[in-house]
């Protein structure tokens, strides 16, 4: 999102509580969301029998941070995720993941699309597990490039990645 352009995805995100009886059966609505550590708190509200029946309540779900979307790569097969390009301007990485398989990543020259010497796959150490922010780090202590127009380049098995952290 750039704060002009929105993609709608389809289905529904906090669907009404189906079983009958319940003080949101009726309707649900998203009031506001607040990030807190490492979860998303979705305050929303809700009544049971109809607009103009009843008390409004209020709710709150959880998510983990940043959990409304993710990319997902089976363990059958290899994903990649690249990102458009973008100065770098940090000294760390992270990445929201689970991650049952394996991920890396690797910076790439914006123009060439080739790899930055020292962030290869091959010189990324493997992530495994599930975390808002996985540490990203190459082999061999090799200081990040900043100021240069890169694309960063996930390679993903078995995993959901839901966004990743520059770090200054």
């Amino acid at each position: 999102r750039d704060g002009e352009h929105w993609t709608h995805q389809p289905g529904i995100f906090l669907d009404r509580n189906h079983q009958a009886k319940t003080w949101d059966h009726a309707m649900a609505w998203v009031g506001d969301v607040i990030t807190v550590g490492d979860k998303e708190f979705i305050y929303y509200g809700g009544y049971a029998e109809g607009h103009k029946v009843g008390p409004r309540r209020l709710g709150v779900a959880t998510l983990r941070k940043d959990g409304f979307v993710s990319y997902d790569a089976a363990a059958s097969a290899e994903g990649i995720l690249c990102t458009r390009p973008f100065t770098w301007d940090a000294k760390k990485l992270t990445v929201n993941a689970i991650v049952r398989g394996e991920l890396r990543a690797r910076l790439l020259f914006a123009e060439s699309g080739l790899p930055i010497p020292g962030f290869f796959w091959r010189d990324c150490e493997p992530i495994h597990g599930d975390s808002v922010a996985h540490p990203v780090r190459w082999k061999g202590d090799v200081g990040i490039p900043t100021g240069q127009s890169v694309r960063l380049e996930f390679s993903l098995r078995d995993a959901e990645i839901y966004g990743f952290e520059m770090i200054r």
